[in-house]
């Protein structure tokens, strides 16, 4: 688990990869009240700040409750919500450490291979039907789709 010095940093630093800031929206729900005060404007008063404990448990239980969103996004072919998906997946694997384990897998199929790696390695449930099956091997939900995932 990254420590609240190492989310800080990130925090501060930034990502080029995500013009949106949703990693950031992931990493300082774990920061806590006396590491916040370097990314909040001068005035303001972190007091009664509230974060969870960066924990590899609370951080696989938040996982595992957003997937169940990031696979909807990604079979309803919802391209915005489904790379703000990957995105925060990917704020969390680094929090836990485990930022390689996507490394090379391409975005595609609004990020099916990405989630299924996921889901694979930490146990979370994966969706069984034979279009989404498709998309987490790289290919369009159905032949022809006209959805955007077909290339």
């Amino acid at each position: 688990m990254r420590t609240q010095d190492e989310i800080v940093a990130r925090a501060k630093a930034g990502d080029t990869q995500d013009m949106f800031g949703f990693g950031l929206s992931v990493l300082v729900e774990y920061i806590d009240a006396d590491h916040i005060k370097p990314l909040l404007k001068e005035d303001a008063d972190p007091k009664g700040w509230e974060s969870m404990a960066p924990t590899a448990e609370n951080v696989l239980n938040d996982m595992k409750e957003y997937m169940k969103f990031a696979w909807e996004k990604a079979q309803n072919h919802r391209g915005l919500s489904a790379s703000r998906s990957v995105v925060k997946m990917q704020a969390w694997l680094w929090l836990l450490g485990d930022e390689d384990l996507v490394a090379g897998v391409m975005y595609a199929q609004y990020g099916a291979p990405i989630l299924r790696k996921i889901c694979a390695h930490y146990g979370f449930p994966m969706p069984d039907d034979e279009y989404t099956k498709r998309m987490m091997a790289g290919l369009p939900c159905e032949d022809g789709c006209q959805q955007g995932c077909g290339g």
